[in-house]
């Protein structure tokens, strides 16, 4: 019968092979990422062909009797095309759940404006509400997906120019702010550095 000396050598021999077994697995292992890895830089794999489940894009509609002497401006932040990739991934995106709390809230958020608490039902989501204070301002706002619109007869209203001092744009963009957090509108990701501003000038109610 061996004794616990002989075991306990026995045992010790087996974690020692055990060991010796692992770490040449793992060292193979890490030597094949490795060789992929290095592969990978030198000759990458080609990506997968698009599947096109969206099916193939449309030609470029281009009206006949263009003249070839034209110029044009790139409506982009940079001023220039983005650099787009071959092929992208396309997201399916989540389709709004109806919530019957929807109205019940944006009718809060309309009334913590000033807003009529009754409001009219144009279809089964989209709601208006209006108010007369000092002009009518008409609020329409979709309870399924938060759009909204905010309108005004305020340019045929000489009264709200006459006296009054010029807004600067800094309480322009704080009561912009103000509006759509009082929705709980406001875009998280929203960049506002790169976000602009424009002074318009009124002449004779037009812009």
């Amino acid at each position: 019968m061996p004794t616990l000396s002989v075991i306990k050598y026995d045992f010790i021999k087996i974690l020692k092979w055990v060991g010796l077994i692992l770490g040449i697995l793992i060292g193979v292992f890490l030597l094949i990422k490795g060789i992929f890895f290095i592969k990978e830089i030198v000759s990458p794999t080609p990506p997968p062909p698009p599947n096109a489940a969206f099916g193939k894009l449309p030609p470029v509609y281009l009206p006949s009797g263009i003249k070839k002497n034209f110029t044009y401006e790139v409506d982009t932040i940079s001023g220039q095309l983005p650099l787009f990739p071959d092929r992208t991934k396309v997201y399916k995106m989540e389709f709004t759940e109806p919530d019957i709390l929807a109205f019940e809230r944006m009718s809060q958020k309309a009334a913590t404006l000033g807003f009529d608490t009754k409001a009219e039902q144009l279809s089964d989501s989209i709601y208006r509400w209006k108010i007369q204070d000092p002009i009518i301002k008409t609020l329409v706002i979709n309870a399924r997906s938060s759009e909204f619109s905010l309108i005004s007869n305020f340019l045929l209203n000489e009264n709200l120019f006459s006296d009054r001092e010029i807004m600067r744009e800094e309480d322009a963009i704080t009561n912009a702010k103000s509006f759509l957090y009082s929705l709980s509108l406001y875009p998280e990701d929203l960049d506002e550095s790169k976000t602009k501003t424009k002074l318009l000038s009124r002449n004779k109610g037009v812009i």
